[in-house]
């Protein structure tokens, strides 16, 4: 006989079922505090114990762990929009069977007796610990690569560009090959097409990419050493396919701003805006390339909590 005990059956799920959500903020970037993530860890673990009550049918339908999924997943992370809602769904779906796949994995791997003596696996609390602990180690032994991948799906980005008074919006796209930085500051280099930021250049500059000599670095060092802003230029040397010793333009704006779909994600003011030539295979769809470098999760979380 099993004596099943409902206070140590909730607390047991309400802590695995934190440790669950914990792992799926972590792999997400998304940080939404202790209390949210218990409010989603009380739902489950709440939902866990209806087994017991005449609920138990429409808990354990389909229709039933649906609404659960959903709640839990509106409780802790608050989607905003369809996209960032099935992103968290299939993020915290992943987790839960991967920390499942783990503990059943464990027990069968050190169960004596074989499986078609009872159909029913009971591993103990030692198996769960072990799994879990596993699957969080894995998680961030992984969590560069995870990131990386996230930031492929940040798109639309639009940049604000504020400069001596004068303020430009650009489309930019992340370019993960972009690992640009000024050699002296060690400031990243965010890439920007010189039409698009005309009217805040200085004559000598346009004049310089006007003149199709914007690669002659003799011709360009004379040129701007006159120029009003010269204090804020620096000269980017950089190496690519068609170009080996080429440079880039560059100079300090004031900040610049990147929102996603009219939501302001990050002000940045530590960068350097390298001008250069972004219409090869372009068709005008983005003017600017953003390193991944530069887009920090941690800052897109906070900015996107703010919100809420």
């Amino acid at each position: 006989m099993i004596n099943l005990y409902l206070d140590l059956l909730f607390l047991l799920n309400l802590a695995v079922n934190y440790f669950l959500l914990l792992l799926t903020a972590h792999i997400s970037g998304r940080e939404p505090g202790w209390q949210r993530l218990f409010w989603g860890a009380f739902l489950g673990a709440i939902f866990t114990i209806t087994v017991f009550s005449p609920l138990a049918p429409f808990t354990f339908s389909i229709p039933g762990i649906l609404f659960l999924i959903l709640g839990i997943v509106f409780l802790t992370f608050r989607p905003v929009c369809l996209i960032e809602l099935l992103h968290y769904l299939a993020l915290f779906m992943i987790v839960t069977l991967m920390a499942g796949g783990a503990v059943l994995s464990l027990s069968l791997f050190t169960w004596p007796v074989p499986l078609t003596v009872s159909p029913v696996i009971e591993p103990s609390f030692g198996f769960l610990i072990f799994g879990l602990a596993s699957l969080f180690l894995l998680v961030y032994l992984l969590k560069p690569f995870l990131e990386n991948r996230r930031l492929l799906f940040l798109y639309n980005l639009e940049l604000t560009i504020h400069f001596q008074g004068i303020v430009k919006k650009v489309v930019a796209i992340l370019d993960t090959g972009n690992h640009l930085q000024e050699p002296v500051s060690g400031r990243p280099v965010i890439i920007v097409h010189y039409k698009a930021l005309e009217e805040m250049l200085p004559e000598e500059l346009k004049q310089l990419y006007q003149g199709k000599n914007h690669n002659k670095l003799e011709y360009a060092e004379q040129l701007l050493s006159h120029s009003s802003f010269a204090s804020r230029l620096h000269i980017i040397p950089y190496n690519s396919v068609n170009n080996s010793g080429g440079f880039l333009i560059g100079f300090r704006p004031d900040q610049v701003q990147i929102e996603e779909k009219g939501r302001k994600l990050q002000i940045l003011r530590k960068v350097i805006i390298g001008i250069g030539d972004l219409s090869a295979g372009n068709d005008g769809k983005y003017q600017a390339l953003l390193p991944p470098g530069i887009v920090e999760t941690t800052a897109f979380s906070q900015r996107l909590q703010q919100n809420f």
